[in-house]
């Protein structure tokens, strides 16, 4: 059972490392964009808050997911 629980633990760690990836990615693109704009004389909105919404909730996913690998491997 705590080879599965380990198995669970790593894939949920390469999960959240793929949505850090992702989301690194779009905030890069969306960067790229409003450059793009800026120099051809149109607004876009910042995303600003929404990515930091976003990474508030992946840095408490990997909180979360060091507590139960903590919990996991004491027991």
């Amino acid at each position: 059972m705590k080879t599965a629980g380990l198995i669970l633990l790593l894939l949920a760690a390469l999960d959240l490392l793929m949505l850090a990836l992702l989301l690194g990615t779009v905030w890069i693109a969306h960067r790229a964009v409003r450059q793009k704009a800026a120099e051809e004389g149109e607004f876009v909105p910042s995303a600003s808050q929404d990515f930091r919404l976003l990474f508030g909730l992946l840095v408490t996913g990997l909180i979360i997911l060091g507590l139960l690998s903590l919990l996991l491997l004491s027991t």
